[in-house]
């Protein structure tokens, strides 16, 4: 299964705020993925779980840095390249990244976030400091 025609590059929010996110490919591919609020994942191991879950993606899981049992950074058919927060206004179109993921030990990974932003131009796309 190709999930190109099936999965949405990015997974926006719809309200402004701050958001934890997730950059990763799958079957080569560049996303980013953001919390689904019915789902209730506020965690990047819950954000993980939820796409891996409802797309049919085999995870091994692992010790995160906190103990927790949390999704490998790698799999058959995706690889984690980042994870942090980004501040999101929606209205205007604006996504400011920063941050890490202290579980994973890992941030944002300026080269994918290159990539989506030349995938996604309507928004603008800068990663910051906070």
């Amino acid at each position: 299964m190709s999930l190109g025609e099936n999965l949405q590059r990015a997974n926006w929010p719809e309200k402004s705020g701050e958001y934890k996110v997730v950059q990763l490919e799958i079957d080569g591919q560049p996303y980013l993925r953001f919390p689904i609020k019915e789902y209730g994942e506020n965690s990047h191991a819950g954000i993980l779980m939820v796409l891996f879950r409802k797309n049919d993606i085999r995870f091994q899981r692992i010790e995160g840095v906190s103990g927790a049992t949390v999704p490998a950074l790698k799999g058959e058919k995706y690889k984690v390249h980042g994870m942090g927060k980004a501040k999101i206004d929606a209205e205007q179109m604006h996504a400011s990244f920063y941050g890490n993921s202290l579980d994973y030990d890992i941030g944002i990974n300026a080269e994918h976030l290159n990539l989506i932003k030349q995938l996604e131009k309507d928004w603008k796309i800068e990663s910051g400091k906070r």
